[in-house]
Order: structure tokens, then C-alpha cells, then sequence
């Protein structure tokens, strides 16, 4: 499409009018002097016609004559141009009107034959601005280039004159850049600039579209309205003169691209999701090491905005962002140098160089660098002893590649070391496009993230991995516990898993131990410090029969089992056996005493779920969890001796506090009853006094809930009652059956303690990451002091 446009008019006239010329007569020579008159002689014949004389005056005009017969038809005109849904009219903004300071031009849109305009806008012409103040000094800087006098900037310069628009054949989609456009003009940085820098910009005028700039004159139509036609105002400049013109667009049509979202940063939060703005809700959201299915949205500009999991903050964005026209674009959410960000793919899917051959046997693959830890690594085929991607740097891309299928035996160069990586040819068949994504290692342990793009209504991943290692690391800290010795059974042992992972760690998975059957691993190891082995753990079996089991510090180890353990985790319902990723952790052990734990899966008589296993990962050695700050309590509670009552103190947990109650009581009047604490919380009470005699503290108590995970416990004359927390405790009470999980009253005493010592005890009601039964809590009363040994 070529338009020209000039701004002169072209008036022809036609003049018409007639002129008239008189003739004067010729004589012979001189005549003699007259004679005397004769008689008159006869008459001699007439004389030939003599020349025609001078024109008359106009006679009176003659009657009218009569009318002329009726003409016939007339011809039809020849057919008139289409005219368009909407026109623009520019007129010309004297100086100091409509708040233009210099005039300016006024562009007004039409529709149809309307005369009142439904928009219009006023393009003021610039004016000089103010001075600028002085910024502050600065350091020395090399010598800049040579200035010039703002002066002359627009002295003496032809003005700028829009000579035609150079556009190519082309459909306009909503919110997609056209291809360029040129705007033909005079200008020219050669001579249009003497003494200044000027530059031509170009500005579009509408309601329903803007310009890109791309400079040189040339620019991209953004189209924000669907349908047509409709008129475009351009304004171009040159920072000292403007022009105006109008580029008119046919139609514009919707367009349509596929996005997908892959979360390969774990360890930021457990999904992201992508929006787009303008549009409730999320696009597209992602789960840890996993990806959305494909997206249908509208192509072309947009400003995408990445968040973490229920954040309101995004911890990235993309402001216009072309979704190319039928294009596939996967983003990438990944942990870089500087925190998370996101690299997009625009993924090939045009058909392979073999395509039309009878047995295909090619795959594309595009290999992304997402290991902000690593620095520039080159792609190697081991086999065949070439490189396939060289200088591949930290958050970059390299591809596609189309590659014959097969095994490949891929390294990982990283400088000091090539990680070596098998892909088997079954793991990405011919015709497959592939993006592989070398993911942050884990405690050096490298991973590639093959992400599978097609038509398909989800997206594939998968891991390849180097070596898988025989133990996993124990830290503390970020240090490696050294001298940890992993034992197995036998029968069904327990080994290392990259399927399953926890915030990106790897994990161990146990054997399928078939009916009535287990399958244990045991670690031991000399404790660093006080403090607690925390693991993650998660299972996938039948509900609350089958179940991961957790022992800790036993003589005995092969006590622990299906009926004896100290932690478990059991299956999710019918429908999903699979338990979220959750964490637990061990009693307190001494600094130099030998921490020992054993993971056990264990089954009952009948019925397999799922993959019928545990995992567990992300081991680490803590510190024992601070003690809450004690409250003193309002309510002493009596501690009886004898007839008498003891001189205590009370004090109880900030958060769920003891309170006493009439609701249950073994005395038959009131008891102490704990808070409900919620999913992981505790709820805690502790007295205090001296010893009146060598003796013990006794009490009866009771608690209702979930059995053998949320129950009540006893700790007594420990140096910091912080460490009275769930598994660690010198007496406990858990709750009954699933129908009845309230316990009968139930008596129970300290140690002795000798005369005169100080007595600590704390009552502490403690629940589990999941599950709440009946009133969950628990209650003590009938506390007296009891003489003797």
C-alpha cells in the first residue's frame, strides 16, 4: 500500500472572448481641378459589391423560439468510491488558542456523513521549555563529545514535510505490532541537523491505536479495536517543525497465541502463576518442577506480571511483551543470580527437516542454562565426541537443535569438572519438541528438566540425572555431617528417587514391601550440638493401615513397627493417596550422644494403593525449638499436701493457654483444661515449687484426640522445659479409638524428688501436621504431693 498525499491544488480557467477589425479603401492618383459640370451623361452599369463594411449595432433580440423536443435518458455516473466507517479532519491551531501556546492542529473524527465530530484531539506544537536547574557535580568523567550552541538547534531549517507512507501488504491483528511502516518525509540527518542533533519521531492519534517508534522514520501500528475501517492521525517531528497525516486501516482481526508456565524454582514457594493485565485472574499456574497446561490467549501486547504462590507482589514482569501470532511461548520461572525471574521460550513447532520422510527419526531441543550457581558451561555429546552447544552463560538459551533420535550420553562442562548425563532414546521419541533445563544442583548433584512442548492438553516433564547417590546428605547448617552410616533391609531397601523431590533436594524412596510386610532405613550419626534431627517425609498408601513410620533413639530398633513407633505419616483419601511434602523431627539429644532413626513403610494384611511407599528428604540437624516465654498465670491452681495446699507457681503458654473448667473433672468439680493449639501447635501449663518432702508429684488427666498423634504429655526437672515438645517427654497420654477418642481418667507421677529441691513439671497437649478428632485437647487434675520413695 503506497498512499501520497500533497498539499497543493490545482484550479484551471478557461478564458474565452472575440475581437473585430475594420478595412480602409484605396484611391488612384491625384485629381485635376473640378471642370465646369456637364449635362449628366446616361446611366453606366452597376459596380461589383465593394467590401463588407463595419458591423452594425446588435439588433433587439428576436421572441423566443419554440420549445425542442424532450431529450432521452441520461447516462448512469460512474460508480461512486466506498466511503469508510469514520474520517478525520485536520485544521490548523492559531498561536495562544485551544492551550497551545505556539498553535498546534486539531484532529477530528467523523463517522459516516455525521458533520459533529465524536472525538477530537488537540496536537499542541512545542514550545521552548524553561532552563534547566544545575544537577549536582558529579565525578570527573572522561571528555564528552563537542557540544553544540541550543541556539541554532532550529535556525534556518526546511520544515518538516510528510511526503507519502510507505506501508506493506499486511493484515492488522488487536494489540499486535504491525510489520514496519515508513513515513516518507524531507528529512535527512546529513543536512537537517546542522548545529544540532535533531531526530524524527513519530507519534500516532487515536482511539483505537498507538505507534511504536522504531526510528529512521520508521514506526509499528498497535491496532487496540477490532473491526474497521477507521482513520489513523500520525504526527511526525523533528523537534522543531511537525507534520500531520493519516494512514487508514481496513480491518483489524483477533489473534490467538498458547502460553505455558513451568516452575522450576522450587525452593521460592510451592506454585506461581502468571496474569495478565487487564484480565482477572491467572493465566496460567504451575506447581514446583512441574508445568501448566497450554493457555489459548489473545496475541499481541501485554504486560505479564509472575507472582509466588498467594503473594500480591510480583516477584517479576514483562511490560509489552509481543505474543507473536499463533506463536507457543513457555515462561520459565527459575531461581537467578539475583533472586527469581522468568525466561520465555518462543518454541519451534514447524515441521522437522525429516518430516516428510517416510520413517522420522529426528527431535528438536532447545537447552536453557537455569543453574545461577554455575557459570558459562558448554553441552557435549560424550559418544561422539563433539560439542553441541559451546559458551552456553547462566539464564541463557541455546537452539533449537534438531538431533536423530537415540541414546545420548550428554556432559555438562562446567570448567572444573563434566557431569556426565544419560538420555535414552525411549525418553524422547522422533518428533518430539523438547526444552532441557539444567536446573541449580542439589548438594552438587545435577539434574536436566526436560520439558515436553506439543499440541497436547498438558506438559510433560521429566528428569534426567546424573548417577543417582547411594546416601543423602546430612547437614547442618550448610555443612555435611561427616561419618553417617545408612543401613537398609534387605528385603525391599530403600534407595535414592529424582522423581520426588522436596524443594528441589533429592529424595529416598522406601521398597514395596507387599502385605503384612516393611521396608526400613536407619541412619546413625554422633550429634554436633543439642539439637533435633528434622526430616520431610511423605507418603502415598491406604489411608491410616499402611503407613511411614518414624523411631527414634531406641535400643532396639527392630521394635520399631507397624504398633510401636514414635512418629508416622499416613495416605491421603481414596481418591489421592499421595500426602503433600510434610516436616518432622526428633526429640531433643545431647551434644556427643549417638542419634539414631529408623524410617520404616509398613504394611497391613490387604489392599495396596497407589505406588504403596514413603519418601523421605531434606535432612537436617536444628536447634531445639526456643521455649515460649512463661506467663505467670491469674489462677493458681491448688497442688494438695495432705490436708494443706502448697506455696506454687503457675504459667502457661501465650498462644492457647490452660484455663480451668467444669466440663470434666476426676474430683468431680473442675480440672485444668489445655487450649486446642491447631495442625503442628502446642498448648502448654507448667508449675513450680519447692519440695516439702522426699516424694512425687501425682495427678490424674485425660485428653481427647487423634490417637497416637496428638497427645498429652509430661516433662518434669528438666534444665529448659523448652525442650518438652512433641516426642520428647517423660510421660504421655494419646487419645482413643476414631468413634471414641476421648480416655478414661488416668493417674500418673514424677520421679522422686528430694526434699527441698525445686519441682518443674509442664503439661504440654501437642498435635501433628494433619487431622483433628473430637475436642482435641486434654486435662489434669487431682494434683497433690505424695510422701516417700
Amino acid at each position: 500500500m503506497k498512499t501520497m498525499i500533497s498539499n497543493r491544488h490545482c484550479v484551471r480557467l478557461l478564458f474565452a472572448g472575440l475581437l473585430a477589425f475594420g478595412l480602409a479603401a484605396c484611391g488612384d492618383g491625384d485629381d485635376g481641378a473640378a471642370g465646369p459640370s456637364g449635362e449628366p451623361g446616361p446611366a453606366g452599369p452597376a459596380g461589383g459589391a465593394g467590401p463588407e463594411g463595419p458591423a452594425g449595432p446588435t439588433g433587439q433580440p428576436g421572441p423566443d423560439g419554440a420549445p425542442g423536443p424532450a431529450g432521452g435518458p441520461g447516462s448512469d455516473g460512474a460508480e461512486g468510491v466506498q466511503g469508510t466507517s469514520t474520517r478525520v479532519a485536520l485544521t490548523d491551531i492559531p498561536p495562544g488558542e485551544r492551550g497551545c501556546e505556539a498553535g498546534g492542529t486539531l484532529a477530528s473524527w467523523f463517522r459516516g456523513i455525521e458533520t459533529e465530530p465524536y472525538r477530537e484531539t488537540v496536537i499542541c506544537a512545542g514550545v521552548d521549555g524553561p532552563d534547566g536547574t544545575d544537577g549536582a557535580e558529579g565525578p570527573v568523567g572522561d571528555p564528552g563529545p563537542e557540544g553544540f550552541d541550543a541556539s541554532v538547534a532550529c535556525a534556518g531549517i526546511d520544515p518538516l514535510r510528510i511526503s507519502g507512507i510507505d506501508a506493506p501488504e499486511q493484515r492488522f491483528y488487536r494489540n499486535l505490532p504491525s510489520e514496519p511502516i515508513s513515513l516518507l518525509t524531507n528529512f535527512d540527518p546529513s543536512t537537517h541537523n546542522e548545529g544540532a542533533p535533531l531526530t524524527l519521531r513519530i507519534r500516532a492519534i487515536a482511539p483505537n491505536a498507538r505507534a511504536i517508534d522504531l526510528g529512521d522514520g520508521q514506526f509499528q501500528l498497535v491496532a487496540q479495536e477490532l473491526g474497521g475501517p477507521y482513520s489513523v492521525v500520525l504526527v511526525a517531528t523533528d523537534g522543531c517543525t511537525r507534520d500531520i497525516t493519516s494512514l487508514a486501516v481496513d480491518e483489524v482481526l483477533p489473534a490467538n497465541a498458547r502460553v505455558r508456565l513451568v516452575h522450576a524454582a522450587p525452593g521460592i514457594a510451592d506454585t506461581v502463576r502468571l496474569e495478565r493485565d487487564g484480565e482477572e485472574g491467572a493465566v496460567a499456574t504451575a506447581t514446583a518442577l512441574d508445568g501448566s497446561a497450554p493457555v489459548a490467549v489473545e496475541a499481541g501486547l501485554a504486560d505479564l506480571a509472575f507472582y509466588a504462590g498467594s503473594g500480591e507482589t510480583p516477584f517479576a514482569t514483562l511490560d509489552d511483551f509481543v505474543l507473536g501470532l499463533d506463536a507457543t511461548i513457555t515462561f520459565h520461572v527459575w531461581a537467578g543470580p539475583d533472586g527469581p525471574t522468568v525466561l520465555p521460550v518462543n518454541e519451534d513447532l514447524s515441521p522437522m527437516a525429516d518430516a516428510e520422510d517416510e520413517t522420522p527419526e529426528n527431535f528438536r531441543v532447545t537447552v536453557l542454562h537455569l543453574a545461577a550457581s554455575v557459570g558459562v558451561v558448554d553441552i557435549l555429546d560424550l559418544d561422539a565426541e563433539v560439542a553441541l552447544v559451546e559458551g552456553l552463560e547462566t539464564g541463557g538459551t541455546a537452539g533449537p537443535l534438531e538431533l536423530p533420535t537415540g541414546d545420548y550420553r550428554l556432559g555438562i562442562d562446567t570448567g572444573e569438572a563434566v557431569i556426565e548425563i544419560d538420555v535414552p532414546g525411549a525418553a524422547i521419541p522422533p518428533g518430539t519438541v523438547v526444552s532441557l533445563a539444567a536446573l541449580e544442583p542439589v548438594t552438587d548433584f545435577f539434574r536436566l528438566m526436560a520439558v515436553f512442548v506439543d499440541d497436547a492438553d498438558a506438559t510433560g516433564v521429566a528428569f534426567l540425572t546424573e548417577a543417582l547417590p547411594e546416601e543423602l546428605p546430612v547437614l547442618d547448617g550448610t555443612t555435611v555431617i561427616e561419618d553417617v552410616v545408612w543401613t537398609t533391609s534387605e528385603d525391599h531397601p530403600w534407595t535414592a528417587d529424582a522423581d520426588e523431590l522436596y524443594q528441589g533436594n533429592l529424595s529416598f524412596t522406601s521398597g514395596r514391601p507387599g502385605h503384612n510386610g516393611i521396608s526400613w532405613l536407619e541412619i546413625s550419626f554422633e550429634a554436633p550440638r543439642d539439637g533435633q534431627l528434622r526430616w520431610a517425609w511423605q507418603v502415598e498408601s491406604e489411608g491410616a493401615l499402611d503407613f511411614l513410620a518414624a523411631c527414634w533413639q531406641r535400643d532396639d530398633m527392630s521394635t520399631c513397627s507397624r504398633t510401636s513407633f514414635d512418629d508416622r505419616i499416613v495416605g491421603g483419601p481414596f481418591d489421592a493417596p499421595l500426602t503433600p511434602w510434610q516436616t518432622a523431627a526428633t526429640g531433643v539429644v545431647d551434644e556427643g550422644e549417638t542419634v539414631t532413626v529408623r524410617f520404616a513403610y509398613v504394611k497391613d494384611g490387604s489392599v495396596d494403593r497407589g505406588r504403596d511407599r514413603g519418601w523421605i528428604s531434606d535432612l537436617r540437624w536444628v536447634d531445639p525449638p526456643p521455649p515460649p516465654p512463661p506467663t505467670s498465670w491469674s489462677e493458681d491452681w491448688p497442688v494438695a499436701h495432705g490436708a494443706d495446699e502448697l506455696a506454687v507457681s503457675w504459667f502457661s503458654s501465650d498462644e492457647h493457654p490452660w484455663a480451668p473448667t467444669t466440663e470434666e473433672s476426676f474430683t468431680g468439680e473442675s480440672s485444668l483444661e489445655s487450649g486446642s493449639p491447631g495442625h503442628n501447635g502446642v498448648s502448654w501449663a507448667e508449675v513450680t515449687f519447692e519440695a516439702p518432702t522426699t516424694g512425687r508429684l501425682a495427678w490424674h488427666w485425660q485428653v481427647e484426640s487423634e490417637g497416637s498423634f496428638d497427645y498429652l504429655q509430661a516433662c518434669w526437672q528438666r534444665s529448659s522445659m523448652g525442650t518438652c515438645v512433641r516426642g520428647s517427654f517423660e510421660a504421655n497420654l494419646t487419645g482413643g479409638t476414631i468413634d471414641a477418642p476421648l480416655t478414661p481418667w488416668t493417674s500418673a507421677q514424677t520421679d522422686v524428688i528430694q526434699a527441698g529441691d525445686t519441682v518443674t513439671v509442664r503439661f504440654a497437649y501437642v498435635k501433628d501436621g494433619s487431622v483433628d478428632r473430637g475436642r482435641d485437647r486434654g486435662w489434669v487434675d487431682n494434683l497433690r504431693w505424695v510422701d516417700g520413695n
